[in-house]
């Protein structure tokens, strides 16, 4: 399956399903003139996991490749039919590799808005153009971190005069949707002049997504344009507190207790933290400079399952309540991590204040039907759901009689009066019984909930 995108000058390909060394003849540069007699490749491969999580993709081979009367044959040695692989082809103009770990080209990245790639007029950037971005105009680049924690996010950008505009601009940076920081951007020479900017920041473990938004300093400005060549992503540095979820200092109420597991941090992990509101795990003395949004990563465990065929389960996702001193309740969900000893992170973001704080963790099935030992579909609730729509049909069966013997009903008007009030009433049981079946209960049993360590993030 391929696919060819003119504005990004850019061929995907996925293939797979063979064994051993192959070719690939690749046709019809000649209706893409763009590429030229030479093109540049990349090839990526996901291998196959099961039912565990994926590794994320890899770089297998990367050349360049000559085009004769619009094709290029491109050899790819060693292929599994259990591996799926990407290749991607672009114009052999970059000045950079794409294998290179920490950078993200710009014109490859998600754009919206008021945006478009420049591939030809300037000098100095990087890869097959730049993107030239104005007011408001975003740039989502989509990278992978091996490990949470700090990473330094270098911004090559040029800023050169335009007329009316100030000399100097600013561009928003938001994290998987959430504003993060304002970064400005001094004034460069000219368009030719390209200039860094840097930040630190927190990522979390996988995929993370960083937005790039042009903005004004003042309202009254319309037009901020900004040049964006890539972002580079190296080792960071900040501060992290740890807090285990066993430590003495925590409060553990209700059925929460204290277990042994040499896969957890320090050996041990809270158990037990559900089975109604009561039983919780609350962090205390959660220390903080000053007062603000902190990032708090909680390592867990989760590999409950519904079923019990020797492959097709249905693994369970688990969402917690989160209080921050006694307020700032949210919801976070909890993947399946396909193993208690199997230990992964979630990041959150809590406002705290400075000084101690204290963190309340509390633990439920997603869904209703999922809850074990369940009583909430009883057999009344059942004989009822059945018996009142036969009832409405019994009754607007009578009406209907009754209207075509003109009995009861003066006019006709009043019949359907009759007929709009029984409608309405049986619209209400039918919201009642959806709002019954599949809003989530707050209060289901967990047999085992996943481990904690929170930590946080100055």
């Amino acid at each position: 399956m391929a696919s060819l995108d003119d504005e990004k000058k850019q061929v995907r390909i996925l293939f797979g399903g063979c064994n051993g060394n192959v070719d690939l003849m690749i046709k019809r540069f000649d209706s893409a003139p763009y590429f030229g007699d030479k093109v540049h490749v990349t090839v990526w491969a996901t291998v196959a996991t099961g039912t565990n999580p994926s590794e994320d993709p890899v770089i297998v081979m990367e050349g360049d490749y000559i085009v004769k009367d619009g094709e290029a044959q491109i050899p790819v040695k060693e292929i599994s039919d259990t591996t799926a692989y990407q290749m991607i082809i672009t114009p052999a103009t970059a000045l950079s590799s794409a294998g290179g770990a920490t950078r993200y080209e710009a014109e490859y990245a998600d754009l919206s808005d008021d945006v478009r790639i420049i591939y030809s007029g300037h000098s100095g950037h990087s890869g097959i153009g730049f993107v030239h971005c104005d007011h408001h105009a975003s740039i989502t680049f989509v990278v992978t971190a091996d490990e949470d924690g700090f990473y330094n996010i270098k911004l090559r950008y040029s800023a050169g005069p335009v007329d009316s505009l100030p000399s100097d601009r600013l561009m928003r940076l938001a994290l998987n949707s959430s504003a993060l920081i304002d970064i400005p951007l001094p004034a460069t020479p000219d368009w030719q002049t390209w200039s860094d900017r840097s930040m630190n920041v927190f990522l979390m473990a996988g995929i993370n997504r960083l937005t790039f938004e042009t903005i004004s300093k003042a309202e009254s400005a319309t037009t901020v344009t900004v040049g964006v060549d890539y972002i580079e992503l190296t080792a960071g540095h900040g501060r992290i507190e740890t807090y285990e979820a066993e430590a003495g200092d925590n409060t553990l109420s209700g059925t929460a207790v204290v277990m042994d597991d040499p896969a957890a941090s320090g050996g041990q992990y809270v158990a037990q933290v559900g089975n109604g509101p009561d039983n919780t795990l609350q962090f205390n003395h959660v220390s903080v400079p000053s007062s603000g949004t902190y990032r708090m990563v909680v390592y867990f465990a989760n590999a409950e399952k519904k079923g019990d065929h020797q492959y097709n389960i249905q693994v369970v996702d688990r969402y917690a309540e989160i209080t921050v001193n006694g307020r700032n309740l949210q919801r976070a969900y909890f993947r399946n991590t396909f193993s208690w000893s199997a230990y992964r992170t979630r990041v959150i973001d809590v406002d705290l204040e400075a000084g101690n704080n204290t963190i309340i963790l509390k633990y439920f099935i997603d869904h209703r039907h999922d809850a074990p030992n369940s009583t909430f579909v009883t057999f009344p609730f059942a004989a009822l759901t059945l018996l009142v729509p036969v009832l409405y049909v019994l009754f607007v069966l009578i009406i209907l009689a009754l209207k075509s013997f003109n009995v009861v009903f003066g006019s006709f008007e009043q019949f359907k009066t009759m007929l709009g009030v029984s409608e309405t009433i049986f619209a209400v049981y039918v919201g009642m019984l959806i709002n019954a079946l599949f809003i989530p209960k707050a209060t289901a049993k967990v047999p085992k909930p996943p481990s904690t360590r929170p930590a946080t993030e100055a």
